[in-house]
Order: C-alpha cells, then sequence, then structure tokens
C-alpha cells in the first residue's frame, strides 16, 4: 500500500499539485512512523525529500533523508 501512495505523491508533483503531494507524504510519514518498520519509515522520508526535490527546497530534502 505505501509504494502505490509513493507513485501518487509523483503523479501529484508532476500535476504541479505541490500542496497535495505535501499534504499526502504528511499522511504516508505519519503512517509510516506508527508503523514502526524501518523500511516503510525510510520509503517515507525518501517521498518527503522527493516532495521537497521538486519545490526547490534542497536543504529540507537533505534534512528528511538524514532524519
Amino acid at each position: 500500500m505505501l509504494q502505490q501512495q509513493t507513485q501518487a505523491v509523483g503523479i501529484l508533483l508532476r500535476l504541479g499539485r505541490m500542496e497535495e503531494a505535501r499534504e499526502r507524504t504528511a499522511r504516508i510519514t505519519a503512517a509510516a512512523e506508527a508503523d514502526g518498520s524501518a523500511r516503510s519509515r525510510a520509503q517515507a522520508l525518501m517521498t518527503e525529500a522527493h516532495v521537497e526535490v521538486a519545490t526547490g527546497d534542497g536543504a529540507a530534502a537533505l534534512r528528511a533523508v538524514e532524519r
């Protein structure tokens, strides 16, 4: 399920719907944190980084992957 959600974020980014991508990413990250899986958390944080890169915030992308 997480993979499909992160793919949806990529689609939102391509459509220029940045705010929706950020909102969905926040939900993905919260779910991954609640799940407790290191793999889920890593994928969620990479999705956060992807959104930040797409919006031009490299510093925020680095913060996401360094958490």
